[in-house]
């Protein structure tokens, strides 16, 4: 199961309202989410910055990514959702003092330790209680370790991992 599918099920097995995505880039799970999920608003942060400074698995980088043209696309298709789609370009150290009383987040932005870390600080006391911390990547070191300094997460399908608030 996708991630996206995974993220539904929990959405509306749990009446969830709220929810926010750090890291949409293409808008997959973000789009996916306002799609299928009527009642819900998500919030999605991206800063859609080239940074060479991220590697990911085997060595690829954003460096050649179209940042501009995955913003441009996401915002497009979040038009036809009104007020339920909120993006926020920007860092998500700085997204999240704007945010609050979320039923979930999903953490997918930066996947280095101290990105991963970082979100997991400046995030997890917007959740209410009740709710749910989702990431992906677990199979990452680096997302593993950070996630696993502040939770007994439970992976799940697409290398997703989740608990509960």
């Amino acid at each position: 199961m996708a991630r996206e599918h995974f993220i539904e099920r929990m959405v509306k097995q749990n009446n969830l309202k709220k929810g926010a995505e750090l890291g949409i880039w293409r808008g997959r799970v973000f789009l996916h989410l306002l799609r299928t999920c009527p009642d819900l608003t998500m919030i999605g942060v991206d800063s859609w910055k080239v940074r060479p400074e991220q590697t990911m698995e085997g060595g690829e980088t954003y460096e050649t990514w179209d940042m501009v043209a995955y913003e441009k696309g996401v915002r497009r298709q979040a038009r036809e959702f009104g007020d339920r789609a909120i993006i926020l370009k920007m860092d998500t150290t700085e997204a999240a003092k704007e945010v609050g009383d979320l039923d979930f987040i999903f953490i997918d932005a930066g996947h280095d330790y101290e990105s991963v870390k970082r979100d997991i600080i400046d995030w997890k006391d917007k959740v209410r209680p009740g709710g749910f911390i989702i990431g992906h990547d677990w199979d990452w070191p680096t997302v593993r370790r950070a996630a696993e300094e502040f939770f007994t997460p439970t992976p799940a399908e697409d290398n997703v991992w989740w608990l509960p608030v």
